[in-house]
């Protein structure tokens, strides 16, 4: 093991922050601690009033990378492969949260989650189980920012056969309960301090939250998807009501009990969340619906104006190039 002394370890950190404009001036008030069978930095608390080292770059992590303050506006577009899942929205008046587990087993992509970990080179104890456990309680609406995308329209929306939504979506306030983070597919700045930490001092740092960050990190092939989650992770919900019950009862905890039942489809083993369209948390507000097909173009003004529903329905173009908006 190489030599080092704590001021050059935390100035190195310093310096491989700076490069990417970060400033958390890590300071040497604390004690270098190594755990030599993982090899991970962490650090001993010697101030109570400051942050350990650790603690910054996550706090960091989480107020400027994995934050719904990222997003520049609130206009966001989801994909349905068919036209009933629209109606079920309209008349039910909610949204569907489908569990990460059943909805990675549907995708190119079951790395998702570990992905994160194995980037940034965390260990658990029983990888497996543990990775299949957290997943399971986390409930997702994928959304986009790109509207009428032709990727999408293919993917997502059955090659055209199906609809799209624009959707106006507010989250009132950050909390445990619900949500909107604009999915990662890169961190420059942590990958390379992981490696030089590794290949200098043979080391790697210790990364607080990375159950809350983990489910927002895709691989960078899918960075066209450009996309924003809203999210309920029903195991921090979890952790949250039982702080509750230390340090005082929510008076909102039955209501939010009831926003977020758990239901399970027995016939094909699938968990889902219906989400209200609004909530003292969100509002969800349709704003308009997109088709490429006639058929369901013709459906939408139908069952639009049966049931009463002011909504804009436009028909796109859908080509191999971008697509753009048809003046109807």
């Amino acid at each position: 093991m190489n030599s080092f002394s704590n001021p050059e370890v935390t100035s190195y950190i310093n310096q491989g922050l700076k490069k990417y404009g970060i400033e958390l001036c890590l300071q040497d008030y604390v004690d270098l601690k190594v755990d030599f069978g993982s090899r991970i930095v962490t650090w001993n608390r010697t101030n109570l009033h400051k942050l350990l080292p650790e603690d910054k770059i996550s706090t960091y992590l989480k107020e400027n990378v994995f934050s719904f303050r990222n997003l520049s506006n609130k206009t966001f577009y989801h994909y349905l492969p068919k036209f009933e899942y629209l109606l079920k929205i309209l008349s039910s008046k909610k949204i569907r949260l489908n569990n990460l587990n059943k909805y990675l087993a549907s995708e190119d992509d079951p790395s998702e989650y570990r992905h994160f970990l194995e980037t940034f080179g965390i260990t658990l104890p029983r990888f497996e189980e543990q990775i299949t456990s957290i997943k399971d309680d986390i409930f997702i609406w994928s959304l986009t920012g790109i509207p009428n995308s032709h990727d999408h329209w293919k993917k997502y929306a059955d090659n055209g056969r199906g609809v799209a939504i624009e959707v106006e979506l507010e989250i009132f306030s950050e909390n445990n309960k619900i949500e909107l983070i604009p999915v990662q597919y890169e961190l420059p700045f942590l990958e390379d301090l992981q490696k030089g930490l590794l290949e200098r001092f043979g080391l790697r740092l210790e990364i607080h939250g990375y159950v809350s960050f983990a489910k927002y990190f895709k691989e960078r092939r899918f960075e066209w998807e450009n996309e924003i989650r809203l999210c309920f992770d029903n195991g921090l919900w979890h952790v949250d009501k039982l702080l509750q019950g230390i340090y005082g009862e929510d008076p909102n905890r039955k209501e939010c009990d009831h926003l977020f039942t758990i239901h399970t489809d027995h016939e094909i083993k699938e968990k889902y969340i219906l989400l209200p369209l609004k909530s003292n948390y969100w509002n969800i507000r349709i704003k308009k619906i997109y088709s490429v097909s006639e058929e369901n173009f013709q459906r939408c003004h139908l069952d639009l104006a049966k049931g009463k529903h002011k909504i804009p329905i436009e028909r796109v173009a859908f080509n191999k190039k971008d697509s753009a908006i048809l003046s109807i």
